[in-house]
């Protein structure tokens, strides 16, 4: 798992209705954020949640902590990303998958709706989705334009006594021919799932789920739907980059309970030289900055000089923010040039008009 996977495992339990207590886990989401390395996404194991945090993530979202204690805000159906006027889905487009940072070609709306979170990714050459909660435990779907993406990583499925699986079965997925594993589930009443196919030419999709059954895990990778597009939106906007620097990736995290949808966020922009920043947002802990030594706009930061330089800010408009650099040594002046021209949307409670 990546810091954002990790982070989002912390607010999350192994049972959709089990109790959650909610302050504790959000201090150690922000605890995390603060220490854990960052990670450029760079390909499907660098960015998805990975078959192994699929298990520990079946569970409920933490709400916002606030003075009056925790409360749980729970929403009829959980928030789906802007549609993209204009932009073609993958269908009429598989070159794009992952070409633009704010665009994600693919929709699933029969299960979005009914999940307690999603957590949205963009990167170079691949789009994906997790899924917690809704019509399985939990579900990850991906779409890349290389198949190596997906056969480059480790399957992680079990036969029996733990011999690997067989090579699979092959069934048909909207015409096409899709190859289904199977594995062991630590998940009650479920078995682990992976489909392969190609949904259009192009284009390769990669589902893994816990469902209780084949037909089950099906109907998630039949809710892949490739004829629209969605933008990948984040509650605030860069307007001020460093020199040379574009946006490159996007994630979002939304969720069903708790006070608003947003629950993590991250943007990263690179220089195409293999330097990058990624900017880490979640919602507000009601807690001072700890340590603070500089200023932005009136808001206090804390500016950690150490081998791997980084700025944290509680506070900022209802959000935390984390702001890091791969490789590490850029310095305070260009993290504040940053954070400056970062503006925070005036309605945290619609996607639809971040």
């Amino acid at each position: 798992m990546n810091d954002l996977d990790e982070r989002i495992t912390d607010v999350l339990r192994a049972h959709a209705d089990g109790p959650v207590d909610t302050m504790a886990l959000s201090a150690r989401a922000v605890e995390r954020g603060r220490t854990l390395q960052r990670r450029r996404r760079v390909g499907y194991a660098a960015t998805s949640v990975g078959v192994m945090a699929l298990a520990a993530m079946t569970a409920v979202v933490a709400s916002r902590p606030s003075t009056q204690g925790s409360v749980s805000h729970p929403r009829p159906s959980l928030p789906a990303l802007p549609v993209a006027v204009g932009v073609p889905g993958l269908d009429k487009a598989p070159s794009q998958v992952g070409a633009d940072a704010g665009t994600v070609h693919f929709s699933v709306d029969a299960l979005t709706a009914g999940a307690r979170t999603a957590t949205w990714t963009v990167s170079p050459g691949l789009e994906q989705v997790q899924l917690i909660g809704g019509a399985v435990p939990s579900a990850h779907i991906a779409v890349a334009r290389k198949q190596s993406t997906f056969t480059n990583m480790a399957l992680n499925v079990d036969g029996p006594n733990g011999a690997p699986a067989p090579a699979g079965d092959r069934v048909m997925i909207n015409g096409q021919v899709a190859v289904v594993r199977s594995g062991a589930s630590t998940v009650p009443g479920t078995r682990y799932w992976q489909i392969l196919w190609q949904p259009v030419r192009g284009v390769w999709a990669r589902v893994d789920t816990y469902a209780p059954n084949l037909n089950a895990a099906l109907g998630v990778a039949n809710a892949l739907q490739s004829g629209s597009a969605r933008r990948c939106v984040v509650p605030y906007r860069l307007t001020s980059l460093p020199t040379g620097f574009t946006k490159t990736g996007c994630s979002v995290t939304l969720n069903r309970t708790g006070p608003g949808p947003h629950l993590f966020s991250d943007l990263t922009v690179s220089d195409g030289t293999g330097k990058s920043i990624e900017l880490s947002v979640q919602r507000d802990d009601h807690k001072p900055t700890p340590h603070p030594n500089g200023t932005a706009d009136g808001h206090r930061f804390a500016w950690h000089a150490n081998a791997e330089p980084n700025l944290e800010m509680h506070g900022f408009h209802g959000l935390v923010v984390f702001l890091t650099e791969q490789p590490h040594g850029f310095s305070e002046p260009s993290a504040t040039k940053l954070i400056r021209g970062m503006h925070v949307v005036p309605d945290l409670e619609h996607p639809a008009t971040w």
